[in-house]
């Protein structure tokens, strides 16, 4: 599966919320995210919670171009609900 993203929006993402993009591939990456689908007004988008490369919970928004391409719109650390929900699982 291949991940792309805007580079002007991942600058913006960075100076945000303090996360890049390769970052947040690396959750959509893991197997032991977790994933669903969040019907949103632009169209399916898909929200992953799981550990990052190094070492972060991350939540991170994506949208699926094709079936082997998956966009990545937004990443910033999970809020301690979604932390709690994600870890709960394991």
């Amino acid at each position: 599966m291949e991940i792309t993203w805007d580079d002007r929006k991942e600058i913006a993402n960075v100076k945000k919320h303090g996360i890049g993009f390769d970052e947040a591939a690396t959750v959509v990456y893991n197997p032991l995210s977790l994933y669903g689908v969040n019907k949103h007004t632009g169209g399916m988008r898909f929200e992953y919670i799981g550990h990052s490369d190094q070492g972060r919970v991350l939540y991170v928004v994506t949208v699926e171009e094709r079936e082997d391409r998956v966009h990545i719109l937004s990443a910033r650390k999970a809020t301690s609900y979604e932390r709690e929900k994600y870890e709960k699982r394991f």
